[in-house]
């Protein structure tokens, strides 16, 4: 498994047939990238110390200073940084973040959000060309008064409701290649253990995948917090404020969108408009 083949699924994604085709090329695509993640683990679990990939860590830039688009960018390069094994810093700015975590990990978060930042900035600004967002009503979350939508409040719904929906079916689908990895894990030991022994086994006994992932996920953090400085980031907070219909707009885009086919992470890459 490698970062080629979830290359190559993101592509088949892109020319997928149909909506539901595609959202199930990128759940392939997440399912396998969870996938080489344990692999790897459990192969660093047979390697002296010295001698395995060792975490490192690398600066993302997502967008200019004072982009509005910078904390939905974020959000959703946290869930894939969360969902493949890496941990992550982000800058006050909101105009950047570090990745912690192995190279094979990073490269996988990298190709991911660069094959889907810039499609929620492409059908955002095809929901706000057909200007079905005019005449909507921005509701204040903290008092319930209403006004009219902005294009940059709309914008701004749209692009919660779309990382909303997706940050779910990244994380859906990392746990599900999990889970179905650890079942596949009893299932090997039961079968080389004779019904009374497996009887007297505890239940929550862990599988090699999870003591792998768990050892990993502990070295990870570790070195995230020997290396990471200070700075918070805000982006995070509840909204106080959402359109509706935009909030809406963006989830069903979240739920058909094509994945893959864009250019590669660098240059252009990370620095998206607004």
């Amino acid at each position: 498994m490698s970062i080629d083949r979830i290359a190559k699924l993101l592509q088949m994604a892109e020319g997928a047939k149909t909506a539901e085709e595609a959202a199930a090329f990128f759940g392939k695509a997440q399912a396998l990238a969870t996938a080489h993640e344990i692999s790897l683990a459990q192969a660093r679990q047979r390697q002296p110390k010295g001698q395995r990939e060792q975490p490192v860590q690398q600066l993302l830039t997502v967008g200019r200073p004072r982009q509005q688009a910078n904390r939905h960018y974020l959000r959703l390069l946290v869930a894939l940084a969360k969902s493949n094994g890496c941990e992550i810093g982000l800058y006050n700015s909101n105009t950047a973040a570090v990745l912690f975590g192995l190279p094979s990990d990073i490269a996988t978060v990298e190709r991911m959000f660069g094959a889907i930042a810039p499609q929620m900035v492409r059908l955002g600004e095809q929901y706000l060309a057909a200007a079905r967002w005019r005449g909507e009503l921005v509701v204040d979350l903290r008092t319930g008064a209403t006004r009219a939508v902005t294009r940059q409040g709309a914008r701004a719904s749209f692009y919660l409701g779309f990382t909303d929906t997706l940050s779910g079916r990244i994380r859906q689908a990392a746990n599900e290649a999990r889970q179905a990895a650890e079942q596949a894990a009893r299932q090997r030991t039961d079968h080389f253990h004779d019904d009374a022994a497996s009887d007297d086994a505890p239940a929550t006994e862990p599988t090699g995948v999870e003591i792998a992932l768990r050892a990993k996920e502990l070295e990870v953090r570790a070195y995230a917090k020997q290396h990471l400085g200070g700075g918070s980031w805000r982006g995070g907070r509840s909204p106080t404020e959402v359109a509706v219909g935009s909030y809406r707009a963006g989830d069903r885009a979240a739920t058909t969108v094509r994945i893959g086919g864009q250019a590669a992470i660098g240059d252009d890459r990370l620095a998206l408009r607004a």
